[in-house]
């Protein structure tokens, strides 16, 4: 009971200052996700764990079985097609670059504790089914996460090699954009 009410008192104690370290610009994925975001993510975690919530595959990405074959119309339309379904289900890519944090030491601080916050809150959530790595199994959610994460791993291996194609076949910069 002791132990509850600790980590009660922790937990308050984060989000507190997770709440005073953020700013009111909107969170991307560079600075974290939104408390709302975490707050649904947490809520149904059981209920992904049961496999009741299961994230559906994009068509998109279900029908890739060889993410290195090359497209049915072998031209640049073709390609930018393809590539734009791809950019629809899946994450922005990122490209890093070396860079200087022009962040103070508050912002900064700020950001560790707001990630501390958030991984503790995920981990409360995580905690509240017991044998929860059993239940996953049983119930075939982690297939189910496995299945989409390839599927995911799949179809940045094919945007990588359909951004590769149109290099190659010099298609030119002409490429539709879609705000990603």
């Amino acid at each position: 009971m002791k132990n509850r009410a600790l980590l009660v008192c922790l937990l308050g104690c984060l989000c507190g200052l997770a709440a005073c370290a953020t700013t009111n610009k909107p969170r991307t994925k560079q600075n974290g996700m939104s408390a709302q975001s975490i707050a649904t993510s947490v809520a149904t975690q059981p209920l992904r764990d049961l496999n009741f919530i299961r994230t559906q595959i994009p068509p998109a990405l279900a029908q890739i079985i060889d993410p290195y074959a090359t497209p049915v119309g072998f031209e640049c339309s073709w390609i930018y097609y393809q590539l734009s379904q791809l950019d629809e289900v899946l994450p922005p890519e990122e490209v890093r670059r070396a860079s200087i944090d022009e962040r103070s030491t508050a912002e900064r601080s700020g950001a560790i504790v707001s990630e501390a916050a958030e991984d503790v809150v995920r981990a409360a959530g995580s905690s509240v089914m017991p044998a929860r790595n059993v239940v996953r199994r049983l119930s075939g959610a982690s297939a189910a996460e496995r299945e989409f994460n390839k599927a995911l791993e799949l179809g940045q291996i094919r945007r990588g090699y359909l951004r590769g194609l149109a290099e190659g076949r010099n298609c030119g910069r002409a490429r539709p954009k879609n705000n990603r």
